[in-house]
Parts: C-alpha cells; sequence; structure tokens
C-alpha cells in the first residue's frame, strides 16, 4: 500500500467562453506526491469531486469502526464534526452552470 507525502490541491473555475459568455464550471486539481517519490496528478470535475469526497466519508466511517471493533469498544460510530466540516463544500459549488 502506498503512503502519501505530501497532497496540494486548488479550484479553479471557468467563469465564461468564447461561445459562452456565462459559464461556471469548477474543478478540482490535485497534486499528490507519495513517499516512493512518484507523483500523481488529478483533475476532477465537480461531479466526480462529489463522489471522491463522499467515498472518502464511507471509508473514514469504516476506518472508525474497524478501529471500535479492535479496541472492543461499544460506542456507536460517527465522524467527529471537524472531520465533517473539512469534508464539506459549498452548495454553490456543486450547482454546476450559471444560465
Amino acid at each position: 500500500m502506498q503512503e502519501l507525502r505530501d497532497m496540494q490541491w486548488r479550484v479553479d473555475a471557468t467563469l465564461s467562453t468564447s461561445s459562452a459568455n456565462k459559464v461556471l464550471r469548477p474543478s478540482v486539481l490535485m497534486r499528490l506526491e507519495l513517499k516512493d517519490g512518484q507523483i500523481q496528478m488529478l483533475d476532477l470535475n465537480s461531479d466526480s469531486f462529489g463522489q471522491l469526497r463522499c467515498r472518502v466519508a464511507e471509508l473514514l466511517t469504516e476506518m472508525e469502526a474497524a478501529d471500535n471493533l479492535l479496541n472492543k469498544q461499544k460506542r456507536p460510530v460517527s465522524l467527529k464534526q471537524q472531520d465533517l466540516q473539512r469534508l464539506k463544500i459549498s452548495d454553490q459549488f456543486n450547482q454546476g452552470p450559471v444560465p
């Protein structure tokens, strides 16, 4: 399993094109540097980023559940509020093109 050494990200948005006056097309650019020195680049549209964000939230919940089982704790599985806040993106980001 690869280990992540560093991650950088930014959000780009296309505001207009030569064929359309108003367009809001956000994309998330991610640069992942692995422990072995490999660099992976991801360019995700808002739908793909939303799917990735949801999957990461699911994985965090599963990891916490596994940790609870290993520690034989009976407490309910839930993400901490700051974890949920980090995974949220604004509703405006998910709205898509502006008419």
